[in-house]
């Protein structure tokens, strides 16, 4: 048989998780089985060379502004009219055209969409997610047990709701680089412990957490160095603050990365002092490197976490627990690389690319195959 022609719907392809999902579901998907073509609604960056690079159509819808009813409206005819046989919408944003073309125009195909957050910012987001998708979208792909659980709450029924997690190709992980080049670039001697953050610079990564709790840390263990990598709206006032408390000789703001492995491979130990995710590659991607690892215990995070087992979770908000944490791991070397082991092998387990692409097929069989999905359930029990 043919291979079933796929519509990726994504905002756009730049950086962040989302888009590196679908550029990696380009990259690896078996084409003899689906054949995937990719609209996006504005230019985009290194994942849209990645997706191109990997011989799979980019189609850019050129969207000039984003209440246009006029381009609304062409944008959900175009979807309702394309002849694929199955849609896949990552992002609200352009979901929504998809429904409204279901709505306006309909279309067979089926229509699924994936949630990448355990809570979307914006409430009005959410109101048109339980008014409309609720009934138009077919499956709701989910990457972690936590969004699942927020699909239900958005009222999506449970047996649509299937978790496809993020994969990660591991290879890269067992690469051989210059650890003591690597630090010195950032000021790292041999002496330091090399602390790793990685996150946009926004309220629900909870930056200022950190810098208050490297603050307590300094008192007890002042041999230590942070980099932060990347970036976002709060990049200056998180300056400003890490001025505030005297930790500029030891707090550095590298901004965007687009090589993260040979600095994690680098280092000696990951914060992550988020309170919002859906299931962080860049937690995943830490303990793939074998670091050792302090987290909060959030939704999504602790879905890829356990406490004590491959790392420690400290709850959100909380400087203090977040620095006896830190301080906990840089003193009880031992312990920190048991945890990191121990993440590794669990990372490797249940976040490489086959095992996602692997659950992929699954769900898209549901919609597709329904008969070989139900033969595939039968032959598991």
């Amino acid at each position: 048989m043919p291979p079933k022609k796929v519509l990726f719907l994504i905002n756009s392809l730049g950086t962040g998780g989302t888009e590196r999902n679908v550029a990696m579901f380009c990259r690896h998907i078996d084409r003899t089985r689906y054949l995937p073509e990719v609209w996006i609604l504005n230019d985009s960056g290194t994942a849209e060379q990645r997706v191109r690079d990997s011989g799979i159509v980019v189609r850019n819808l050129n969207r000039r502004w984003a209440r246009s009813p006029t381009f609304a409206i062409r944008t959900a005819w175009k979807i309702a009219r394309s002849k694929f046989d199955l849609i896949h919408a990552f992002l609200p944003t352009i979901a929504s055209y998809a429904v409204l073309g279901r709505y306006l125009f309909g279309f067979k195909a089926p229509l699924y969409f994936s949630i990448p957050t355990t809570k979307f910012p914006s409430p009005v987001t959410e109101l048109l997610i339980r008014r409309y998708f609720t009934s138009s979208v077919d499956r709701i792909l989910v990457n972690s047990p936590s969004v699942g659980i927020y699909a239900r709450e958005l009222g999506f029924s449970p047996p649509l709701i299937s978790l496809v997690p993020n994969g990660h190709n591991l290879t890269p992980y067992q690469q051989t680089v210059d650890r003591t080049a690597i630090r010195a670039d950032f000021r790292i001697g041999p002496k330091n412990k090399f602390l790793l953050c990685v996150g946009r610079i926004i309220p629900t990564k909870r930056m200022t957490d950190l810098v208050a709790a490297l603050a307590i840390v300094r008192k007890r263990c002042p041999q230590w160095r942070l980099v932060v990598i990347g970036d976002g709206p709060l990049l200056e006032p998180l300056q400003e603050e890490i001025a505030a408390a005297g930790l500029s000789d030891e707090i550095f703001l590298m901004g965007k990365s687009t090589d993260l492995i040979p600095v994690m491979l680098s280092a000696d130990l990951f914060v992550f002092p988020s309170e919002v995710e859906g299931l962080p590659n860049a937690l995943i991607e830490a303990g793939l490197a074998g670091l050792p690892i302090v987290a909060c215990n959030a939704p999504g995070i602790r879905d890829v976490m356990q406490h004590n087992e491959t790392g420690l979770l400290v709850e959100t908000r909380d400087p203090a627990a977040l620095a006896a944490a830190i301080l906990d791991l840089l003193e009880h070397p031992d312990k920190a690389q048991r945890l990191a082991a121990q993440a590794q092998q669990r990372m490797r387990a249940q976040y490489s690319t086959e095992h996602a692409i692997d659950c992929l097929y699954q769900a898209y069989e549901a919609g597709l195959c329904p008969a070989a999905a139900e033969e595939r359930r039968a032959a598991a029990r």
